[in-house]
């Protein structure tokens, strides 16, 4: 009934908590007594507290994740939109065309820097005062693809490694707007509303030039699937999305 923190220290659970409640009740007891009776009126009603403390923490989680597909609380983080919008510029949008994270070795820090280098361009034009150090961002094990993740639920696929297989990733070719409305509300949001619609089509135009630059050694492992007409179109839908649903109030 109590988790270990350290060695010399322990947290109590709140099933302990109430263990210590109930035998609080029966210290009226002879001590030499080899059992004790505990009042079963009693350990209902603390059950029943038990079990609601654990019903609203679980309300609480799903409340959280409710309000971040909603849009209703922080703002998508900008590195986790720029991940997003590489894997829909790389068309990586259905399994066949699935971003591969090889198992280990150079191919799959290759295949990382690859997208990442790419997002650091969007993010810097952005947000210049961010100082993330992208080498160290992950497909799929890191968080900046756990928090595009959570913002845009099962829209976002994340196929975990195996000792027998090699992760992919990629957005749902049947829910781009859906995704490409997340991105466009949440960079409307972000940075205090300091971003408007030319940075956002100058930090597009960054993040394609390093994508580009990228793709090489995308090509090399046949992961490269972008095109060049579908870029400028998902642009202009994104701009539109950002301009015209949103309102570009500068």
């Amino acid at each position: 009934m109590t988790l270990e923190v350290t060695g010399e220290t322990s947290l109590i659970t709140p099933e302990g908590r109430c263990a210590i409640t109930l035998l609080e009740g029966v210290g009226g007891q002879s001590e030499l007594a080899e059992s004790f009776q505990i009042d079963p009126v009693r350990a209902a009603q603390i059950q029943g507290q038990l079990l609601q403390l654990y019903r609203s923490w679980s309300r609480h989680r799903i409340e959280s994740v409710l309000r971040l597909l909603q849009g209703v609380d922080k703002p998508l983080q900008i590195p986790a939109a720029g991940l997003i919008l590489a894997l829909l510029i790389n068309r990586s949008t259905s399994s066949e065309r699935a971003t591969i994270r090889f198992r280990a070795g150079f191919k799959r820090q290759e295949v990382d820097n690859a997208f990442f280098e790419p997002v650091s361009a969007f993010v810097q034009i952005l947000s210049p005062s961010t100082r993330a150090d992208s080498r160290k961002w992950r497909l799929i094990s890191g968080w900046v693809a756990g928090e595009a993740r959570r913002r845009v639920g099962s829209a976002f696929v994340i196929e975990r490694e195996t000792s027998e297989r090699d992760g992919r990733i990629y957005i749902r070719e049947d829910r781009r707007g859906e995704v490409l409305d997340v991105v466009a509300r949440d960079l409307k949001r972000t940075q205090e509303g300091q971003i408007d619609s030319r940075l956002l089509s100058d930090a597009w135009d960054g993040l394609v030039k390093a994508f580009r630059q990228s793709l090489p050694a995308l090509a090399g492992y046949g992961l490269a699937h972008e095109r060049t007409s579908e870029t400028a179109r998902l642009k202009q839908d994104l701009l539109r999305r950002f301009e015209t649903d949103y309102g570009d109030t500068q």
